[in-house]
């Protein structure tokens, strides 16, 4: 594997870490993050079904709905904002 890939590793690796030890901190860790994962996911199937009527859309894959499961509503928001901004 070439270097991009062992960086995007690593970049999902920090981003669960953190989401384990956002969750974890709270009182109901698991339900927490039960709850966020399928927000993330409602938002970015919600995104995708009214696309053709407000117009930004982000494509179904495997990357973006582990984003979406992993980091919740706040995922869907920057992976928004990261097409917006580069153009992906």
């Amino acid at each position: 594997m070439d270097s991009y890939t062992w960086a995007l590793i690593a970049v999902a690796v920090v981003a669960v870490l953190c989401m384990i030890w956002a969750f974890s901190r709270g009182r109901h860790p698991c339900p927490t993050a039960l709850f966020t994962g399928l927000a993330g996911i409602c938002v970015l199937l919600l995104l995708n079904v009214l696309s053709p009527l407000i117009g930004p859309t982000l494509k179904l894959n495997f990357y973006t709905c582990g984003a979406s499961a992993v980091l919740g509503v706040p995922g869907v928001v920057g992976m928004l904002f990261l097409k917006f901004l580069f153009g992906l």
